[in-house]
């Protein structure tokens, strides 16, 4: 069954519903959430919401004006990486968070966010989008991979003792 979504920019309403969102990715990907990096995760979203880089996908009749997905994203030309190789060829989105509300996933709702998403890319002349995808994340791993996403970039990581 395919859910029905209105797609919009997030209002600062929306505010706690995507740090719960984040929370629950964290979760998935087996990273601490700590009150610093909550309030941090917090201030970031307010930031990306006032800079218009959150999109939200709200519920069908029953639910109108309740989020039930977002994706956040930022534009940038900085090196995605972490690593300073210098500015990036050209403008590109950065994919920070994508949710979607558990009894939802699977329905429709978070391919319709990119959808929306590649339209607002095309709208503000962006023609390159990236994200990462942690390992433990199979699910969100095989759903970018739906959209047409590939791997650019393997980081390796490893614990000292």
């Amino acid at each position: 069954m395919v859910f029905t979504v209105r797609l919009r920019l997030a209002k600062p309403r929306d505010l706690n519903f995507v740090v719960r969102g984040i929370r629950e990715i964290l979760a998935i990907e087996k990273k601490p959430a700590t009150k610093k990096m909550l309030a941090e995760r917090r201030r970031k979203a307010r930031a990306a919401i006032r800079k218009r880089e959150v999109l939200v996908a709200e519920g069908e009749a029953g639910e109108p004006g309740e989020p039930v997905g977002f994706l956040c994203f930022e534009v940038s030309r900085k090196t995605p990486f972490g690593v300073d190789y210098g500015p990036w060829s050209e403008r590109f989105a950065w994919v920070s968070w994508s949710f979607v509300d558990a009894p939802r996933r699977g329905k429709g709702v978070g391919k319709a966010l990119y959808a929306e998403f590649e339209r607002e890319c095309r709208r503000r002349g962006i023609k390159e989008v990236m994200l990462d995808v942690f390992e433990v994340n199979a699910k969100s791993r095989a759903f970018h991979e739906k959209l047409g996403f590939a791997p650019l970039l393997s980081i390796y990581s490893k614990k000292t003792r």
